[in-house]
């Protein structure tokens, strides 16, 4: 699995908070996160990285606690049980970003982009408990910590 999930996003101001996008999902940025971050105002409305690490998800039957603006509905494309935990490759319309230390390897020249131009879904994974029960090609709630988001500049892959 990757050691981070990274897709192009968008910030937004919505009543005070700060909302991120996941492809056709919004989740509402921690405000400790938000405000350690003070560079991210500098991001609203515009293009910015946004990484979530996959043991960052969980299935939201486990977590109940989790507030509904954390949360995002996605369909179980493949699911891999490890043992210690259940890897969920899920869809979204984000689109991928490589790595810096991918792109390193393949190029100055390469295509940032992952996935066929006319390919709607970008593919994420969650690591989420053993104890799910969620099952191939079926509709889950993920919950998203969102105090442990990663955000980088678009142009420059510094973190923000």
């Amino acid at each position: 699995s990757p050691s981070i999930n990274l897709v192009e996003s968008q910030l937004a101001r919505s009543n005070g908070n700060l909302e991120v996008t996941l492809g056709e999902h919004r989740v509402t940025v921690d405000d400790q996160l938000a405000r350690n971050r003070s560079g991210l105002g500098d991001y609203i409305d515009k293009k910015i990285i946004l990484g979530i690490r996959p043991e960052d998800f969980e299935d939201a039957a486990i977590e109940p606690d989790a507030p509904a603006d954390r949360r995002i509905k996605v369909t179980a494309d493949l699911t891999e049980p490890l043992g210690s935990e259940v890897l969920v490759h899920f869809g979204t319309e984000a689109t991928a970003v490589v790595s810096s230390a991918v792109a390193a390897d393949v190029g100055e020249d390469a295509d940032i982009r992952l996935g066929e131009e006319d390919e709607l879904t970008t593919r994420l994974i969650a690591r989420v408990s053993p104890k799910s029960r969620i099952a191939l090609g079926q509709q889950v709630e993920l919950a998203v910590d969102t105090t442990r988001l990663y955000f980088f500049d678009p142009e420059t892959r510094e973190a923000v």
